[in-house]
Order: structure tokens, then sequence, then C-alpha cells
């Protein structure tokens, strides 16, 4: 039984970068600023850090656009030899999660050391800054803390609004204003949160065949 009207087919939801969808606010004017900077660094490289989903990648991919950066990943970093190669004079290079366990701290820091030699430039991002990286090389250690470390702030109350009507657009959901301002009153004040629950959101309507009223999203926030 369906709440209201008819509910509308859905699509496969894929996350877009476009720098024109990057929605500028207090929580990373700082970041964005430093980047816009850019070729004009005082270091060769620059570290954005903060929570999970708060728009380091989508920050990343503004940056590419204007670059031109080369996104290097993990299995681009596995080898020495292997990664050499792309580093050209003068370009900018982009490691986004850089503390993940899957780029050995060896490649990272011959990779700073490639990019300083070639008179490239390095953008890194991270959920949290390089000081509290489980570090174990100190060269690597001790280069990272020269790169200027920016946080990126969890979303307030204009930033979450934003990103909900983006994202409802994404995934072609219809909410009643309404069910817009209850959501953005009762959820966790976290952009990661509030993507993970409106896929939620969305996951048990159609399961469920129910239109997303304010006592719909009383029930999946219980069970979230």
């Amino acid at each position: 039984m369906v709440d209201g009207a008819q509910l509308p087919l859905r699509f496969d939801v894929k996350q877009n970068y476009f720098p024109e969808d990057f929605l500028k606010s207090e929580s990373n004017a700082l970041a964005l600023s430093a980047l816009e900077a850019w070729p004009h660094w005082l270091v060769y490289g620059l570290l954005i850090f903060g929570a999970h989903k708060v728009g380091k990648t989508h920050l990343a991919h503004v940056f590419q656009s204007t670059s031109r950066a080369l996104f290097l990943h993990p299995k681009d970093l596995k080898s020495l030899d292997d990664f050499d190669p792309l580093i050209l004079p003068g370009r900018a290079y982009i490691v986004d999660d850089a503390s993940s366990p899957d780029i050995s701290e060896q490649s990272l820091f011959h990779l700073c050391n490639l990019i300083k030699e070639r008179k490239g430039t390095l953008l890194l991002t991270a959920e949290q800054p390089p000081a509290l990286w489980p570090l174990q090389l100190a060269d690597l250690r001790s280069r990272l803390a020269l790169f200027p470390a920016l946080r990126i702030e969890r979303p307030d109350d204009d930033l979450l609004e934003a990103i909900l009507v983006k994202k409802i657009s994404e995934m072609q959901i219809d909410l009643d204003p309404a069910v817009r301002k209850y959501i953005l009153r009762h959820i966790e004040r976290s952009s990661g949160f509030l993507v993970r629950f409106l896929e939620e959101l969305d996951t048990q309507s159609l399961r469920a065949q129910r239109a997303i009223t304010i006592p719909f999203v009383k029930r999946v926030l219980r069970q979230f």
C-alpha cells in the first residue's frame, strides 16, 4: 500500500564531483581558498583533512579541474619503479585518503621526494592530520609536517540543507518540505550521516512500497 502519490521509478545513483556542484560554506572556505591559491603555494604540498564524507574528495576534484592534477591511487603506489615515470616536471598530483593502509609509507615518502625534485605540487586528503597517523617512518612524518594541514569542518545548517537538496535530486526522491525540515532537525550533524540516512530511507521506501512521510522517517531513524 502506497502512502500518497504513486512512487516514481528510481535509477542507479552515481556520485558526481562536478566543480559547479561543490557547495561552498564556512566549513570548507579555508581549504577551498588554499586550493584556489595554486600554483602560488608557499610549499609544494598541502593536506586537507576532515571526517568521512565532509567533502574532501569532491574538493580534490575541484582542484583537479583547475590544476589538471593527476589522481594517484593505492595501486599506482605499490611499486616505486611503477610510479616513477608518472611524476612529470611541474605537474600537480592528488592522493585521496593518503593515510590508507593500502599505501606504503616508503612509497608515499618517495612520492613526496619525486614531486619536490621535479617541482610539482601534491594535494593529500585524509580523515586525520599527519600528526595522528600511526606512522613508523620518521622521515615521512617530518616531510608531512612541512605541509599545511587544513581541516574541513562538519557542515553548518545551511550546508546540510544544500546537501540534502542536492542528494535527493540525484536520487530522484520527491520530499515534502515538512519532511526535509524534520530530517534536518533530527539527524546527526554530519554530511556523511545525512547521505547514508537518505540512501537507507530510499531503500526502505522502495522495499515497503511506501512514500516517505514524517512517520516513515521516524521509524527508519529509530532503526538506523
